[in-house]
C-alpha cells in the first residue's frame, strides 16, 4: 500500500514534468539522488518514465492489496484518502484494458489523465 501511494506520487509528478516539456529522467535523477532514494523510487520511477508497464506486480493483485489496507484503516477507524484515490487509479486502469500490466502503470493513468497523448501498450488480461 505504501509503495502503491508513491508509485502513484511519483506518477503524477512525472505527468506534471511531461506537461511542462521537460526532461522526466533528469526530474527522477534529482528526486532519487535526494530525498526520494529509495529502491521504490528508483526502480520504478525508471519504469514509469521509459513507460515499461511488462507484467510483474499486476494491477489486479496490487489492487487486492490496496483493498486490505482500506479494510484494516476502515476497521480501526482511521481514515487513509491517499489510499482511496490509489485505489480508484487502479480500478480506472483495470477498466481500461490494463489488467495484464504492472501495477507501475499507474505512470500510464496518470499521464492519460493529465491529457498527455500516449499510446497504451496491449494489455495482457
Amino acid at each position: 500500500m505504501m509503495t502503491a501511494t508513491a508509485l502513484e506520487m511519483l506518477s503524477e509528478a512525472v505527468a506534471v514534468v511531461r506537461k511542462r516539456g521537460l526532461d522526466p529522467q533528469s526530474f527522477v535523477d534529482i528526486m532519487t539522488g535526494t530525498m526520494f532514494g529509495g529502491r521504490a523510487h528508483r526502480i520504478y520511477g525508471e519504469k514509469i518514465i521509459t513507460q515499461n508497464y511488462r507484467p510483474g506486480f499486476g494491477m489486479p493483485l496490487a489492487l487486492k492489496d490496496v483493498r486490505l489496507a482500506l479494510s484494516e484503516a476502515e476497521s480501526a477507524g482511521a481514515p487513509m484518502p491517499s489510499v482511496g484515490v490509489v485505489h480508484d487509479r487502479m480500478i480506472t486502469g483495470i477498466a481500461r484494458g490494463y489488467a495484464g500490466l504492472d501495477w507501475t502503470a499507474l505512470g500510464l493513468i496518470a499521464a492519460e489523465e493529465a491529457g498527455l497523448h500516449v499510446v497504451p501498450p496491449v494489455a495482457l488480461d
